[in-house]
C-alpha cells in the first residue's frame, strides 16, 4: 500500500511539472503585426499568473485583452515605431519570458502640432496611429490645408481640416443678443492632432491657410498661403 501511495504521488507531480512546463521558448502569434492588432504569447513560464503581469513591448507597455487560459495570453500592440522589437513578460517586476516579434508600420501617423500667435507651426510629437486619417477636404470657412510631398516637391497626398485658430469671436452684451461686439481673439499658441496616410516616397509635408474655397480646384489652390514645411522623413 505504501509502494502503491509513492507511486501515485511521483505520477501526480509528474503531470504537474509536465503541465507546467513551457514546450519551448516563449512564441508571439502571429510574429508580425500592427499596432491595435491582437497577438497571443504562449510558452509562457508556469510563474506567470495573469494578475500581476505585465508586457513591455522594449519600452512600451501593452494592453492585456485576454485573461491568460491553455491558448495563451492576448495582448494589443501598442502604438510604436515598426521594426523588430523584444516583447517581455514581468511577473511582479521581474522578467520572466522575452521573444521577438516585427511591428508592420501603421497605415497613418498623428503630428501634434503647436500654432503660436503669428500662425507658425511646430512639432511637438510624431508617433504611429492605427486608426485612419485626415482625408478629403474642410467646408469651414477657413482651412489648414496640407499636401504630402516627395524629395522633388511632387504632391502625393492632398486634404484639409478646419483651421484651428480662431481670430474673431462674437460677444453678446445682454441676454436678448440686441447688442453684438466682434472682438478680436489671437491665441497665445494651439496645440492641435493632425493624422496623416503613411505614403511610401513622402519626405516632407506643406501646411497652408486656405479660405473656403473647392480645393479640388487649382484656381483654389493657387489662393493658399504657405505657413511651414515639415520634414517627415
Amino acid at each position: 500500500m505504501r509502494h502503491l501511495l509513492l507511486f501515485l504521488m511521483a505520477g501526480l507531480l509528474w503531470v504537474c511539472c509536465k503541465v507546467q512546463t513551457p514546450q519551448g521558448p516563449m512564441e508571439v502569434i502571429p510574429p508580425k503585426a500592427h499596432p491595435g492588432d491582437m497577438v497571443v504569447l504562449r510558452n509562457l513560464d508556469p510563474g506567470v499568473t495573469g494578475k500581476s503581469t505585465e508586457v513591455i513591448f522594449e519600452k512600451t507597455g501593452a494592453p492585456i485583452v485576454g485573461a491568460l487560459d491553455s491558448v495563451g495570453l492576448r495582448v494589443l500592440v501598442p502604438n510604436i515605431n515598426p521594426g523588430k522589437v523584444t516583447v517581455r513578460i514581468l511577473e511582479s517586476g521581474r522578467e520572466v519570458n522575452s521573444a521577438q516579434m516585427e511591428v508592420l508600420p501603421t497605415i497613418a501617423t498623428q503630428l501634434l502640432l503647436q500654432m503660436d500667435a503669428e500662425g507658425k507651426i511646430s512639432t511637438i510629437s510624431r508617433k504611429p496611429y492605427s486608426g485612419g486619417f485626415e482625408e478629403g477636404f474642410s467646408k469651414a470657412s477657413r482651412q489648414l490645408s496640407y499636401d504630402l510631398v516627395n524629395r522633388e516637391g511632387q504632391v502625393l497626398f492632398s486634404a484639409s481640416i478646419t483651421y484651428p485658430a480662431t481670430e474673431r469671436r462674437e460677444v453678446f452684451e445682454d441676454p436678448q443678443g440686441a447688442k453684438i461686439r466682434q472682438a478680436s481673439e489671437k491665441p497665445q499658441s494651439i496645440v492641435f492632432p493632425l493624422k496623416i496616410p503613411n505614403i511610401e516616397g513622402a519626405t516632407a509635408i506643406r501646411l497652408y491657410d486656405s479660405g473656403a474655397g473647392d480645393l479640388t480646384q487649382a484656381s483654389e489652390r493657387a489662393k493658399r498661403k504657405l505657413i511651414q514645411e515639415i520634414n517627415i522623413r
